[in-house]
Formats: structure tokens, C-alpha cells, sequence
């Protein structure tokens, strides 16, 4: 088999090319614990949003039907 190479020559299907600096697969030094906090603060803004949405609607219905109840 007979690659070419980015200039344009050929070489040997022996030749490893070596990966650029910015494609250079890098492992990540995040443990367990480092994520914890992060989806901690997650979960409780989710929750917390929610039950907020929740209490508008509610508020917003209430406040809609009263509309209607008192004319």
C-alpha cells in the first residue's frame, strides 16, 4: 500500500505519521470526587428551578381564575 503524505510525496505503508499537537489525545485528571460538587449544584438548581416554575403557575392560575370569579 502507498500513502501520501500532507506535502505531496509518497510513503510506505510502514510509515507511522505521527498526530499533530491539537489532535494529541489527552486523558483527562478528573477524579470522582472533583465532579461531585458540580453535580451536586446541578441537582439542587434543577430542583429548585422547578418548584419556582411550579409556584408561578400556580400563582398565575389562581390569579387568572379570579379574573373570571369576580366580574
Amino acid at each position: 500500500m502507498t500513502l501520501i503524505d500532507p506535502f505531496g510525496g509518497q510513503m510506505s505503508s510502514d510509515t507511522v505519521m505521527p498526530t499533530p499537537p491539537y489532535m494529541t489525545p489527552i486523558k483527562p485528571q478528573v477524579t470522582k470526587s472533583d465532579t461531585i460538587p458540580y453535580n451536586v449544584i446541578g441537582i439542587t438548581s434543577s430542583v429548585t428551578l422547578t418548584i419556582f416554575s411550579i409556584y408561578l403557575m400556580i400563582k398565575w392560575a389562581r390569579d387568572w381564575n379570579k379574573k373570571f370569579t369576580n366580574n
